[in-house]
């Protein structure tokens, strides 16, 4: 899971958000990150076993943002 969660944020990494996919049309807000890594990682992730169910995101030590998926 580490290995999959670092290929999935490194490209985010020290860069201008708002000049890459898909940051480039949406606001990267820690909600919008949130969103975005949790179906990142549910589409590499997600099976009958496994599935990413939230993804929480911190923006400081005192402001953060969690996305809870529905369930299917």
């Amino acid at each position: 899971l580490g290995m999959v969660l670092r290929q999935l944020v490194e490209p985010y990494e020290h860069v201008f958000l708002n000049e890459l996919s898909p940051y480039d049309d949406v606001n990267p807000t820690a909600e919008n990150i949130a969103r975005v890594v949790a179906e990142g990682l549910a589409a590499k992730i997600d099976d009958g076993r496994v599935r990413v169910a939230r993804v929480e995101v911190w923006e400081t030590d005192t402001c953060g943002a969690i996305y809870y998926r529905e369930h299917p």
